[in-house]
């Protein structure tokens, strides 16, 4: 091999690992996982006549769930010691289910009154980003939604109490 062929092989494969495109293949084994995270979501089952559901995952890992029930005007308020293993979890998930990436706002086309209402938002660092999702049946098994209900799935796991995901086919 001569030194013009060698130098085009390592001139190619200098532009191609340093291209955007190699970048975000690697965009997961480089998030930097000292980052401080936080998470807060919300659960509405039937508008002003059914639970609300708070919780907040602290950037220390503390966890709080407080669920308000509406109707017999009383609340319920857990609290989870920090928990290296779900914010892990977390972190992954976020990362794995670009989060980042999905829509604002995610609802079928007609809403009616007092439907399920869900409600994410992470700050990972300077980065914050909402994700509302309305009605998830009448909407149904799009990628978002799916992706949308892992991150949600990770913040609530291994809790004795959380709020009914409704099954979305």
């Amino acid at each position: 091999m001569n030194t013009r062929h060698l130098f085009a092989i390592i001139l190619t494969l200098t532009l191609a690992l340093s291209s955007p495109a190699f970048a975000q293949t690697q965009k997961s084994e480089t998030v930097d996982r000292t980052e401080p995270l936080s998470v807060s979501a919300s659960y509405s089952d039937a508008g002003p006549y059914g639970a609300l559901w708070i919780a907040y995952l602290a950037p220390d890992g503390d966890l709080s769930v407080r669920v308000s029930h509406r109707q017999a005007e009383g609340q319920t308020t857990s609290h989870y010691f920090p928990n290296k293993e779900r914010v892990s979890l977390l972190r992954r998930t976020i990362d794995e289910a670009r989060f980042f990436e999905l829509r604002n706002e995610i609802a079928p086309a007609t809403q009616q009154f007092h439907r399920p209402h869900y409600r994410l938002t992470v700050t990972l660092g300077a980065r914050q980003h909402s994700v509302a999702i309305d009605d998830p049946k009448e909407v149904g098994a799009t990628d978002e939604v799916k992706r949308f209900f892992v991150t949600w799935n990770a913040l609530f796991s291994k809790l004795p109490v959380k709020p009914e995901v409704e099954v979305v086919r």
